[in-house]
């Protein structure tokens, strides 16, 4: 039976996790995760991001995306540039109550 051995939410649509059976799942809402974005997007970033702080941003660029001109109904490729925040701004983490393997978190008052 598969447990999770990790979790890292940033929000409800921002998280990641890692199982007991080796997997490490990533979601992101809005974004594409491929090759490319999960080079800046993964567990280890956001992790880092809960624990450290220091990377508050990640801007994420799509080439070649396929997009209808509204006007003119036509297709055409363009540049897609995405801003990926890690906003951690519902919970303060308590560091009286975690440890290395846990970080237990409060609401703000």
């Amino acid at each position: 039976m598969t447990h999770i051995l990790q979790k890292s939410l940033l929000w409800h649509q921002k998280h990641t996790k890692k199982t007991s059976d080796g997997k490490v799942v990533v979601k992101a809402k809005g974004f594409t995760l491929n090759k490319n974005t999960s080079i800046d997007i993964n567990f280890d970033s956001m992790k880092n991001t809960i624990l450290n702080e220091n990377k508050k941003e990640v801007v994420i660029k799509y080439d070649n995306q396929i997009r209808m001109n509204g006007k003119t109904k036509n297709l055409q490729s363009v540049d897609v540039t995405k801003t990926f925040k890690f906003n951690f701004t519902k919970r303060q983490i308590d560091l009286a109550k975690s440890s290395d393997s846990f970080i237990m978190t409060t609401p703000f008052i």
